[in-house]
């Protein structure tokens, strides 16, 4: 989907949503989010792309709410707002697809991190496991990795 006038939202970081030239200078400068000074560049850089699909679907909501929005300087923009005011459900389609695309790569991203922990060769229900268990429950972890339970 393309850059969009009301698509902007607060990043940690530059938003690097392709060619952002049409938009106004004080969007572009305020586009930035306040994360705690103490999250991981791996959780900030999670977190700002999901606020950036979050902004991308807000803002194709409030284009079809309000299809002049779209009416700008990019030479497309008169066939946006034709195709949002009479409800071209391919838009929308389009910008849900991305989403679900871009949430899927995050998602997986987390998963991978989460997955990182080594087995442990404890035996399911001994204390040993459930300690190991717990520990991983405490730093954001796979619960049940694969490789538990076998010795090493």
């Amino acid at each position: 989907m393309p850059d969009t006038p009301g698509m902007e939202h607060e990043h940690d970081e530059p938003l690097d949503d392709g060619d952002d030239s049409s938009m106004p200078s004080e969007v572009k400068q305020n586009r930035r989010a306040r994360f705690r000074p103490d999250l991981s560049p791996k959780m900030r850089r999670w977190l700002s792309d999901t606020s950036r699909v979050h902004a991308r679907l807000c803002a194709i909501v409030r284009l079809f709410n309000s299809p002049q929005m779209a009416d700008g300087d990019s030479k497309n923009c008169g066939q946006y707002v034709e195709r949002l005011a009479r409800e071209d459900k391919t838009l929308l389609f389009d910008a849900l697809n991305k989403a679900a695309i871009e949430i899927d790569a995050i998602r997986e991203a987390v998963s991978a991190e989460m997955a990182k922990a080594a087995p442990t060769p404890a035996k399911p229900g001994s204390h040993e496991k459930v300690a190991e268990m717990t520990r991983r429950f405490q730093r954001g972890e796979w619960l049940f990795i694969d490789g538990d339970g076998r010795p090493s």
